[in-house]
């Protein structure tokens, strides 16, 4: 093998290799325990705690549930995959049509800011971006609250949060269409396209997510277009797909600035296939996403500066947030929201002077790393926390985003009285839905690492594309503030690998029944 070709091979297989790890350790996480929130009655603490399953129990329950998907996959094996899609698609619509309306979540946290910060905007009122205002500590929440603004002026007088919860089915059933087509394209199974459509609606977390006023879900939708359009282009090189790439995924980056990760991921892989050929349209494409990248960040800020008639700030540094990362836990799980590290309360001691806060937050993170050195033990503790607390919550905090928290003091009438809302958020269904997507959640993993076990040596750049973001994703939550619904767009990317892996089991159990049919007959 020529050097040009053993050097992705190795880059791939190493990332494989490592991310086999890190799924068999998911996947025993989750059978041995289940991270749940810490509850206090209906305003529960943003605080995973850890329970001890039944093991025993957990794999019976894995292997009925593995049952239950192969027989539908085998009862349908008639039905088209686009019709099978089809039916999946219209039960989830209502499902998810129903739980928003049944559920009448209240934004809340910056949920709610960027959406007042939006209604501001229609009526000309810029405050916001004053000092010590909301805009002026996070900047970089300006496309979502853009987004919301062109909705709710479209809109007009029916301007309501609940119209981006609608769009946000739109957005979750566009991106399964689209994992849909990945697994196609990759696999070319029309098997694991049902099983993968089945994941997909029993996923429960999808449709508790669509409540969640934020650009998390457009993001996911246009990252998901963005890596199907690559993994198009790898496959019949035309240059339309990486135009289409190119401009998807940057509109991701945009709304929201976590699919970066998305982002690096996609040119890592269209660099890996370089190695093969020098291809002009591929280096072209990966300058033009930076390119549109920085530029498109420098138009957004100019444009709203125009709008303001002044400059804006810079808000709070980067670094604060992987310093709040590493602190050491005070109420919450290792990694999560701190207290005494919060990013906005140093950036206002700062005076609201992000090179000042920067500094701030490089030496307190120096110090910390230092502790963190000293106190190994402590230090394992800690990121082992932080994982778990990230990728072993099944719910990945859909449930506790709907919890209407403060809101009961308010509406106490409708929270207080709805015995099946209550039971979802803490009595019975709650544990029902966490031992559900518990079992969901070890079949992903484990299934996942079946495939990539199985595939090891003859998987290429482009259908490592998705395990090398989830990679990234993985990487990046251990050293950035983290929580577990920020996993939620790496955890999909897995749903294909777990689909064609389910389908290799069950071809081996139709080739086992046949061959004792046989040996009977």
């Amino acid at each position: 093998m020529k050097i040009k070709e053993r050097i992705p091979k190795l880059g791939i297989s190493t990332v494989l290799i490592l991310v086999i790890v890190i799924l068999i350790t998911f996947a025993i996480g989750a059978i041995v325990c289940t991270g749940i929130f810490e509850n206090e009655y209906i305003n529960s603490l943003e605080n995973v705690i850890y329970k001890f399953d039944n093991i025993i129990v957990n794999m019976v329950l894995l292997v009925i549930s593995i049952l239950i998907i192969y027989i539908i996959s085998k009862i349908s094996k008639k039905v088209k995959p686009k019709y099978f899609l089809i039916g999946a698609i219209a039960i989830y619509l209502v499902i998810s049509v129903v739980w928003i309306l049944f559920s009448k979540t209240p934004l809340r946290a910056d949920q709610k800011m960027v959406e007042n910060v939006a209604r501001n905007f229609i009526q000309g009122d810029f405050v916001d971006f004053n000092k010590g205002m909301y805009m002026d500590y996070h900047p970089l929440q300006i496309s979502i609250v853009v987004f919301i603004e062109l909705i709710y002026r479209i809109a007009g007088n029916f301007a309501n949060p609940i119209i981006i919860k609608m769009l946000n089915v739109i957005f979750q059933i566009i991106a399964f269409i689209y994992i849909y087509k990945i697994t196609g394209l990759l696999f070319k199974s029309e098997t694991a396209q049902k099983i993968v459509t089945i994941l997909l609606l029993g996923c429960l977390i999808f449709t508790f997510w669509t409540t969640f006023v934020y650009g998390n879900i457009i993001g996911l939708m246009l990252g998901v277009i963005a890596i199907y359009y690559t993994l198009k282009y790898l496959e019949d090189k035309k240059l339309k797909y990486l135009i289409y790439t190119a401009i998807t995924i940057t509109l991701s980056v945009i709304i929201k600035s976590n699919y970066q990760i998305y982002m690096i991921g996609i040119i890592i892989t269209l660099l890996l296939d370089l190695f093969k050929k020098v291809d002009v349209k591929i280096i072209v494409t990966i300058m033009a996403i930076l390119s549109i990248f920085v530029l498109s960040n420098k138009i957004i800020v100019k444009s709203m500066e125009f709008r303001l008639g002044h400059e804006i700030s810079d808000g709070i540094p980067m670094i604060s947030y992987i310093d709040m990362g590493l602190a050491k836990p005070v109420d919450r799980a290792s990694g999560w929201y701190n207290a005494k590290v919060d990013v906005e309360k140093i950036y206002r001691e700062n005076d609201y002077d992000n090179k000042k806060a920067s500094i701030s937050s490089k030496e307190s993170l120096k110090n910390r790393l230092k502790e963190m050195a000293s106190e190994p033990k402590e230090t394992l503790i800690f990121f082992a926390d932080k994982i778990a607390s990230t990728w072993i919550e099944p719910t990945y905090q859909t449930i506790w985003i709907n919890e209407p928290a403060e809101m009961v003091k308010e509406s106490p009438e409708y929270y207080m009285n709805n015995k099946i809302l209550i039971s979802i958020y803490q009595g019975k269904l709650n544990k029902m839905i966490i031992k559900y997507l518990d079992i969901f959640q070890i079949i992903i993993y484990s299934f996942s690492a079946i495939y990539i076990i199985t595939n090891l040596k003859k998987m290429t750049n482009r259908e490592a594309c998705m395990l090398i973001i989830f990679f990234g994703g993985v990487l990046f939550h251990i050293m950035w503030e983290t929580k577990s619904m920020y996993a939620i767009p790496y955890y999909i990317l897995l749903f294909p690998y777990c689909a064609v892996g389910l389908e290799k089991i069950f071809t081996k159990v139709e080739k086992y029944k046949n061959k004792w049919k046989t040996e009977g007959e």
